[in-house]
Order: C-alpha cells, then sequence, then structure tokens
C-alpha cells in the first residue's frame, strides 16, 4: 500500500516498516527510528524532510528515490535504490564515513540513474552498480559527491555534464567524460582516482589529485590535458602504474604537487612539470621498478 506523511510542521518518527510506495508532502520531518523498506515503487519526497536519524537506520528502495520539493537527510546509513533523482532547489544530506547510496539501476535499462540538479550537503558518498550504457549527471547546484564508485563490468557511465567529485574508483566497467553525443566534459577529481575498470578521457579538460592504475585497468587519457595535483593518499607517488594500461593519446600531463613526489610509469606522449617550490622534484620509474 501506499502512505503519504502530510503533517505540516511536526516531526514524526516512523518504525521500522515496509512499504509499497512513500510520499512525504507534509512541510514536517520523517524521523526512522528502523529500517525503512519501499519494496515496489518510488520513495518521493515532495515537501519536508525525510531523516534516517543518528542511529543511521537502513533505507532500501526498489524503485527511485526522486527529492522534488523537499530534502532528504541520510546521515551515515546505507541506502539503495534504483534511480537518484535530486531537483533543483532540493538538498541531500549525508555523513557518510562507514556506507554508502548505492545507485542500482534496476529495472531502468539505459535511463539515466543518478540526476543532480538539486544540492548535495555534508559526505556523500554513492556507488552505483548500474549494468549498462547511460549518461548520469553528478553535476549538483552546490557541494560534490565525496566518494563516486563504479562497480559493474558491463557499465559505461558517460557525463551529462562539466562535474567535480571528491575521489573516484572504477572496480569495474568504464567511466567516460563525454556524453552519448560525443561531446567532452571537463573531469575534477580533487582527491584520489583508483582506478581498476577503465577511465576514458576523451578530449577533456581532467584534473585528478592522484591517478592509481591497478593491474588490468585502464586509462585512455584525454588528447588535452591531465593535471596531476596531489600525491595518492598515503603515497609519496603522483602517478602510479602498477600493471595497468596507459595510453596517451597525443595528450599532455601536468603534475604540479608542491612537494618532492614520485611517478611510475613507462611512456609519456608531453610531461610538464610545474611548482611554486623552487627546490621541487618528480622522480620518475618505470613500471618495471628501475629508474627511468
Amino acid at each position: 500500500y501506499r502512505v503519504s506523511m502530510l503533517q505540516s510542521s511536526d516531526t514524526i518518527t516512523m518504525p521500522a516498516v515496509t512499504l509499497k510506495r512513500l510520499i512525504c508532502n507534509g512541510a514536517g520531518t520523517t524521523l526512522l527510528s528502523g529500517a525503512l523498506t519501499v519494496n515496489t515503487g518510488d520513495l518521493d519526497i515532495q515537501a519536508g524532510t525525510l531523516n534516517t536519524s543518528g542511529s543511521n537506520h537502513a533505507l532500501t528502495c526498489a524503485g527511485n528515490i526522486d527529492v522534488d520539493g523537499g530534502n532528504l537527510n541520510i546521515n551515515d546509513s546505507a541506502v539503495s535504490c534504483a534511480k537518484l533523482i535530486v531537483e533543483s532547489g532540493d538538498t541531500i544530506t549525508a555523513a557518510h564515513s562507514s556506507n554508502a547510496l548505492t545507485v542500482t539501476g534496476a529495472g531502468i535499462g539505459n535511463a539515466r540513474s543518478i540526476d543532480f540538479t538539486g544540492a548535495i550537503s555534508g559526505t556523500l558518498d554513492i556507488i552505483t552498480t548500474h549494468s549498462g550504457t547511460r549518461e548520469d549527471d553528478l553535476s549538483a547546484s552546490s557541494g560534490v559527491i565525496n566518494h563516486l564508485t563504479v562497480n559493474h563490468a558491463s557499465a559505461v557511465m558517460r557525463m551529462n555534464a562539466s562535474a567535480t567529485v571528491g575521489n573516484l574508483t572504477i572496480t569495474a566497467g568504464q567511466f567516460t567524460t563525454a556524453d552519448a553525443g560525443g561531446s567532452s566534459k571537463a573531469f575534477t577529481v580533487t582527491g584520489d582516482a583508483n582506478i581498476t575498470g577503465t577511465l576514458t578521457g576523451n578530449a577533456s579538460a581532467i584534473s585528478l589529485g592522484g591517478l592509481k592504475l591497478n593491474n588490468g585497468s585502464t586509462y585512455s587519457a584525454t588528447s588535452g590535458t591531465t593535471t596531476i595535483t596531489n600525491r595518492i593518499t598515503g603515497e609519496s607517488h603522483l602517478w602510479k602504474n602498477d600493471g595497468g594500461t596507459f595510453t596517451h593519446n597525443n595528450g599532455t600531463v601536468k603534475f604540479n604537487d608542491n612537494d618532492h613526489s614520485a611517478v611510475k610509469e613507462n611512456t609519456f606522449y608531453n610531461v610538464e612539470v610545474e611548482s611554486n617550490l623552487g627546490d621541487y622534484a618528480v622522480s620518475f620509474e618505470a613500471q618495471g621498478g628501475g629508474g627511468n
């Protein structure tokens, strides 16, 4: 059955429950005191706020989570849905450190499964296990996805618009910076890009905090410039190829971290090194481990 939350200003506590569909369209707050499962339809937040509480109750939705007129606060809850939509003027708030929001793409084929025109507040981690090819919109009106993980072997995740994320992990599948029409979008990762699948750069302006190519991975680079701005977290390397494939596509790689750092790669087409420090040095080593 469908449940509608119509409270005008109060906070109503919702115990653990399984529903077919939930609509929040009152101006008040719906606060979870147990796990919420929407097992057939969608979760529509049309007004007010749905809050999983500081106890981080799980939220599972078989259909779409559509934040359209209200707000969603998922704290550090484990959340899953087929599609995430945050409309203009609305906000999703998170404090992820142990859990994430998983977007499955179940039942929506090659349609967009992440669609932001609204805002992100706090630390939102998203794992997408959506199979097939689709074009997602990661460009929130404010805030960024803290950590985006692509994890399905058949996934091809395209970009609908230029975007920034905090960290990128490609466990399986492909992330490509072009849309369906082949238009390249600027892409920035302020933290680590950790690749086991494939990152395809097309002709985009790409900036990565640090790049790690794990065994079997591929970075098909932009024909423009890939800028590397930081060391990989916990390492001295800015760029570390541990058995992946780097295809330079006649592009430039620019290193501008302000510290003495290492680069592990066999071949570049064009390399630039710049820093605000006069004694800045980058040491290059081959993938086999020797100096270069």
